[in-house]
């Protein structure tokens, strides 16, 4: 029950063997039910061993029960060989009923000979036909024909196996005259051929032909047409004796898209043409390989990232068996260079050795408009310095990746675990109470190996991130801010992330439970710090909205309006996470110390219903009573500013309607707007927003409320000026203020404030990062023979020995420091 080998999982495999008398019968079943993650299936084989032969059965059913395989043969010893013939007469394969020749057969001779008529054809004429009559002068004489042959009907029904659709057309002859070699050849013709859903070509030919020159040498040629022209040819000798070939193959503008289909889940792919010649000697276990590929036109792609980067025209060596790459250039569209520099060694293809750095300077990873196909879009710049070193499934990897100020980047959550929808989930839980108890064996245990990763991501200041919880974007995340994280990928496959991302500025729009879709504005200095697991994060997150609501004046006094500010307080892990409700009133004395003296589950009360129903409820709020006027009326202004709000999304315009009463109790209707807009990749940005309220008693005055226009002055989002005229409330007992002013913003991390003016690394770190340049460099010109790849390692060894000394001593200067301080 339940077994799994490598990536294939099988719920139940089933054999079953007895006796009687002189037959032995067998009986073999495989299954996968329906919550097998894979495919579903269930296939079956009965037959027996007999003393003149065997025979056997298999019957294939696919998830809805459906016949996709019946299909029977039996072997016979008959006087001069072993006889092979086939049931029923009707066999079904993949779903179709085919039809067996008369007397279908195929006999092996007891001196090697094989003859045989068999054709498995529908009634349309499709399948294939099997010919063989050798006679005195010929020990083989064979035709293989496929007729219109429906490749993806026969690899849907056919478990485990890759897709590949297209129709096949072709024959194949194998001869050999008594006492002489073998000798074959053929044509297969493909129409409309794929791969795992990936296109290979309208019209693919493949010819082959095998020839021997004497007793031991034999000649290979080998063609491949892709729509009628010659994408690749392969010629040379094999010797059946030493199991050595000595091969040129060339290329001709081969279609880089013809690899894509064996990129798993189509996360990336290729485009543009590749030409080369290869030499191929040796034998066949352990080849080498010498020549050059050259590139034309080569875009490397992912419709899922956004990514389309054009390697640039140039030529690359093959020799011994090793590919050096020497500049290889990564071309984003704004002509942006990644540099790749190494040599990748498949001498013994049992041990590819891989060895590459990858620079890039204010690279342009991808600027792509939203569509429907992608999980990121916006803009990103990165810049980049990583190593890739190793065996390849044992590769390590370390770099610095270093996300840019003007990055403006989206991810859309397609399968969002941020749902309220389902509250019948946990209603009934199924458990399996069948035995746990192991029994005792001899477990062989297998080395772990895999990707070692450690990679320093940096996140500038100015860089805004934003993630879509829904495809029509009601639900969304948009971030400014920065931090430094550290991702650890181990050997075991463990995953692990250090690091800080503080908030600067942003907002989140989202529905949480009972409350409807909200805007909630993210204070600034919340942060998310990991400590290792990367699903469960250090939380300390402010969110908080703007909402009016009517407050009673006292008996009989009538009501006024009041700005609250209503949000949550998000604390603790991500598993046992905090949530608290806040409420605040910074306009109005009275209502503010009125909050403050209940108690937090009180005001938690408070925030909640005011987010569900817009109303102020507390106790002595006669006008704050659950009516159906006022519900009524909040929603109607909700869905108001709602449809306005969605109307106007796509020119950065917001506006938005409320109903509310002065404190002279005359009720007025406010109309409020605002404008943000981020220019030149995010280093202007304006906003404009202001409120008119409606009523002959009401002097408007100025309709404009707050103006900023804020440049920032580096790309790394330190340095900002800043120009305002703004409304604040900072003070209750100054009420109303205007502001208005010039600024500049500094954002620095420093453990003192002298570290404020210093710009500048300091020697011992530029030391430091000299030899760590140093190391990259060496690293990336490749293995150079055994000799310099041993003084490499001594010049490695010293190097690591100078950097271990360089940060002690760095760390006996930080406790100077830190015991001067304190």
């Amino acid at each position: 029950y339940s077994m799994r080998a490598d990536s294939i999982l099988l719920d139940t495999l089933h054999f079953v063997v007895e006796q009687q008398d002189s037959v032995l019968r067998f009986n073999g079943k495989v299954r996968n039910n329906r919550h097998n993650p894979q495919i579903i299936f269930n296939a079956e084989t009965t037959g027996r061993l007999m003393t003149d032969g065997a025979m056997a059965r298999l019957y294939l059913h696919d998830e809805k029960n459906r016949l996709a395989i019946d299909l029977a043969t039996r072997a016979r010893f008959v006087e001069d060989g072993l006889r092979f013939t086939f049931h029923p007469s009707q066999p079904v394969l993949a779903y179709q009923t085919y039809n067996l020749n008369k007397d279908a057969h195929v006999l092996w001779h007891d001196d090697g000979k094989i003859s045989g008529d068999m054709s498995l054809l529908t009634d349309e004429g499709m399948g294939l036909v099997f010919r063989a009559a050798p006679d005195e002068m010929q020990q083989q004489d064979m035709h293989l024909e496929f007729r219109e042959v429906d490749l993806a009907r026969i690899t849907g029904v056919l478990p485990y196996v890759p897709h590949i659709s297209g129709v096949l057309n072709g024959n194949l002859f194998a001869s050999q005259l008594i006492g002489e070699p073998l000798r074959a050849d053929g044509t297969l013709k493909f129409r409309d051929l794929a791969y795992e859903e990936s296109p290979m070509g309208k019209d693919i030919e493949v010819a082959l032909e095998f020839e021997p020159q004497d007793e031991r040498v034999y000649k290979l040629v080998g063609t491949l047409r892709r729509n009628g022209e010659f994408v690749s040819t392969v010629g040379g000798d094999y010797n059946s004796e030493t199991g050595s070939v000595d091969v040129e193959t060339i290329l001709y503008r081969f279609p880089a898209e013809m690899v894509n289909g064996f990129v798993p889940d189509h996360l990336a792919g290729m485009r543009g043409f590749m030409e080369g010649r290869f030499h191929i000697d040796g034998s066949t276990d352990s080849p080498l390989i010498n020549g050059t590929l050259k590139t034309d036109s080569v875009y490397l792609y992912s419709d899922m990232y956004a990514i389309d980067l054009r390697l640039a025209d140039q030529s690359m060596e093959i020799k011994d068996s090793r590919l050096s790459l020497r500049n290889v250039t990564l071309l984003s569209e704004k002509n942006d260079k990644m540099t790749l520099n190494g040599t990748l060694d498949f001498s013994d293809l049992e041990r590819i050795m891989m060895n590459i750095s990858l620079r890039a300077n204010n690279f342009q990873v991808f600027d792509k408009p939203r569509n429907s196909k992608t999980l990121l879009y916006g803009k990103a710049y990165v810049n980049a310095n990583a190593t890739v070193s190793g065996l390849l499934d044992e590769l390590k990897m370390r770099g610095t990746v270093n996300l840019l100020g003007t990055s403006d980047m989206t991810y859309v959550l397609k399968d969002s675990p941020l749902t309220v929808e389902d509250r019948l989930s946990d209603l009934v839980t199924f458990v399996d109470f069948s035995d746990t108890i192991l029994v005792a064996r001899e477990v062989i245990r297998k080395e772990i190996s895999g990707v070692d990763a450690t990679l320093t991501l940096q996140i500038d200041e100015g860089a805004k991130v934003s993630c879509d919880l829904s495809n029509n974007r009601e639900s969304y995340v948009d971030l400014i801010g920065g931090g430094t994280l550290t991702l650890r990928y181990t050997p075991e496959g463990k995953m692990l992330l250090t690091g800080r991302y503080t908030i600067n500025s942003g907002e989140m729009k989202y529905a949480l439970p009972v409350i409807p879709l909200k805007t909630f504005t993210l204070g600034s200095g919340s942060y998310v710090e990991f400590t290792g697991d990367v699903m469960n994060p250090r939380l300390n997150i402010s969110a908080t909205e703007r909402t009016r609501a009517s407050v009673s004046n006292g008996e009989g006094a009538g009501a006024r309006t009041v700005d609250f500010n209503v949000g949550v307080l998000i604390t603790n892990t991500m598993n046992d996470m905090g949530l608290e409700f806040t409420i605040d009133a910074p306009e109005d004395m009275t209502v503010q110390n009125e909050l403050a003296s209940v108690s937090k589950e009180t005001k938690g009360k408070l925030a909640v219903t005011m987010l569900a129903t817009g109303l102020y409820m507390m106790e002595n709020n006669s006008t704050g009573g659950m009516t159906m006027g006022s519900a009524l009326n909040s929603f109607l202004q909700s869905e108001i500013s709602s449809i306005a709000g969605n109307a106007l999304q796509s020119i950065d315009v917001s506006f938005g309607m409320e109903d509310g009463t002065s404190r002279d109790g005359r009720t007025t209707t406010d109309y409020s707007f605002r404008f943000a807009k981020r220019l030149w990749g995010n280093r202007v940005s304006i906003i404009i927003g202001g409120k008119v309220s409606s009523g002959s008693h009401v002097d408007n005055g100025s309709f404009i409320d707050d103006i900023s226009l804020e440049y920032r002055l580096d790309n790394s989002g330190t340095r900002y000026v800043r120009l305002f005229h703004e409304k604040n409330f900072d003070s209750l007992l100054d009420g109303e203020v205007l502001e208005t002013g010039a600024g500049v913003v500094l954002r620095k991390k420093m453990t003192r404030l002298g570290e404020l003016f210093i710009f500048k690394n300091s020697t011992q770190r530029d030391r430091i990062n000299q030899m760590r340049e140093r190391r990259r460099e060496e690293a990336g010109e490749g293995r150079q023979g055994e000799r310099r790849g041993r003084l490499q390692e001594q010049q490695r060894q010293r190097a690591n020995q100078l950097l271990e000394k360089a940060d002690q001593e760095q760390e006996v200067l930080n406790e100077k420091r830190e015991r001067k301080e304190n």
